[in-house]
């Protein structure tokens, strides 16, 4: 996988993650996709959870703030 594909495939995981629907498995959606690249997109993941501001949450009933 090039680096545009990559950060494509990155991009709609952190998507579906925030969102909370399901895509397709990627190693169907890309079938040349090796584990190296599969490495290769969770870093990329992580790399942009790491640029991403965290907005502090309230636990649920309790009125608390919480980060993370």
């Amino acid at each position: 996988m090039d680096i545009h594909t990559i950060a494509e495939l990155a991009d709609r995981l952190i998507a579906a993650e925030e969102s909370r629907t399901p895509i397709e498995v990627p190693s169907i959606a890309y079938p040349g996709m090796t584990v190296a690249d599969g490495y290769a997109v969770q870093r990329a993941i992580i790399t942009n959870s790491m640029e991403l501001p965290v907005m502090p949450r309230r636990r649920q009933g309790t009125g608390v703030l919480m980060h993370g």
